[in-house]
């Protein structure tokens, strides 16, 4: 009787009943590979915080050096425009005291100053698309949407 016990033993452990140490393995197993996929998911809202955070500094220097930026390109525009203006003028003066008709130096004057324009529209759009302001606009509705 004795070995049909034991035989007993060793076939319920292996067929996994109760006398079975490997359902309490698995188990602990489980527990283990839960702790760890706890532990990275609070990794990565740690990581998030951080990236939040630096995102955040990041985009407060951006907007510092964007109005530094623009302080800059106002000033130098208007120089810019003080000079045109003074050689518009110029040109304009001389071009009176040599004897031109007024009406012919404002119609000369004022294509110089259309053209111009084109010119600097068309640069401005060619930079503006070269730029990459479609990324940073995306980047900012992502930061914003939060």
């Amino acid at each position: 009787m004795n070995q049909n016990h034991t035989n007993t033993d060793s076939e319920s452990s292996e067929n996994g009943e109760p006398g079975d140490n490997r359902p309490a393995q698995n188990s602990s197993d489980t527990l283990t590979i839960h702790q760890l996929i706890g532990e990275g998911l609070a990794g990565i809202g740690k990581l998030t915080d951080d990236s939040k955070q630096l995102i955040k500094a990041e985009w407060s220097l951006t907007q510092t050096s964007l109005v530094l930026t623009l302080l800059c390109v106002l000033c130098f525009s208007g120089m810019v425009l003080m000079c045109w203006l003074f050689v518009c003028l110029t040109v304009g003066f001389y071009a009176f005291k040599l004897g031109l008709a007024p009406i012919y130096i404002m119609l000369s004057m004022s294509a110089i100053q259309i053209l111009l324009c084109v010119t600097l529209w068309k640069a401005g759009k060619y930079f503006a698309k070269h730029v990459g302001f479609s990324q940073s606009i995306k980047l900012m509705s992502v930061l914003f949407s939060k």
